[in-house]
């Protein structure tokens, strides 16, 4: 599974299974679930990380800010 680093994002809420994170562009705040088991060291993301990684597919179909 290829991962690509999303740039720009912030965990602001967590479950067991997924994280949501936001980000702004041209002052609009965007978020989206991410499930824990597409990022790569999900088990460990909690509130307040930015170091967040996924799957390249998942970050292309959900219209994910990545670096790269």
């Amino acid at each position: 599974m290829k991962d690509v680093t999303l740039g720009g994002v912030e965990v602001i809420d967590t479950t067991e299974k997924a994280v949501l994170i936001a980000w702004t562009v041209a002052s609009e705040e965007h978020t989206s679930w991410v499930p824990r088991s597409l990022c790569l060291d999900g088990d460990t993301l909690n509130i307040g990380d930015t170091d967040v990684c996924v799957a390249k597919w998942f970050a292309n179909k959900e219209d994910l800010p990545w670096e790269g």
